[in-house]
């Protein structure tokens, strides 16, 4: 056995949060309660949003509220809403355009049916679980980005 066969053994394998997939991403963000980092390959520019649902429905409808992550300790900006028919309506006044512009490629590349990302861009979720928030722990649900009972409420419901 070689020295790195060994060392290897005793490792754990932790899955990857990486999300390569349009599908998983769409997912992911719909559920309504996680955040993403995705980043640049060429620019190395990164940019990381937080998703969250409002207490009533605006409209009569479930929007969804995108921000930008800010500063350091997790400070926020509104950056806009996605609305129940997959529009992203940016906001007008706050957040920056290249974030604004990033998030809406990004959305865009996730509406987009099948296959994977494109290889120029990284994104990955931030170890909490789409749909309730809580910190995810056991390597499935890391690797999904889903929670073993949200995972089960999701394909309850057909998602």
């Amino acid at each position: 056995m070689t020295p790195q066969e060994a060392i290897d053994m005793y490792e754990p394998v932790m899955p990857s949060p990486y999300i390569f997939r349009r599908e998983a991403l769409r997912t992911y963000i719909l559920a309504g309660r996680g955040a993403i980092t995705a980043r640049s390959e060429i620019s190395r520019k990164r940019y990381t949003f937080k998703f969250s649902r409002p207490a009533h429905k605006l409209g009569g409808k479930q929007a969804l509220f995108v921000r930008l992550v800010t500063g350091p300790d997790g400070e926020t900006t509104f950056i806009g809403t996605i609305w129940p028919d997959g529009r992203f309506a940016a906001d007008r006044k706050r957040g920056t355009f290249q974030a604004k512009a990033a998030f809406a490629w990004l959305w865009q590349q996730a509406r987009l049916d099948g296959g994977n990302l494109p290889s120029n861009v990284a994104v990955w979720h931030e170890g909490s679980c789409g749909l309730c928030g809580r910190a995810l722990t056991v390597p499935e649900s890391i690797e999904s980005g889903f929670g073993p009972v949200c995972q089960a409420r999701m394909m309850k419901a057909g998602v």
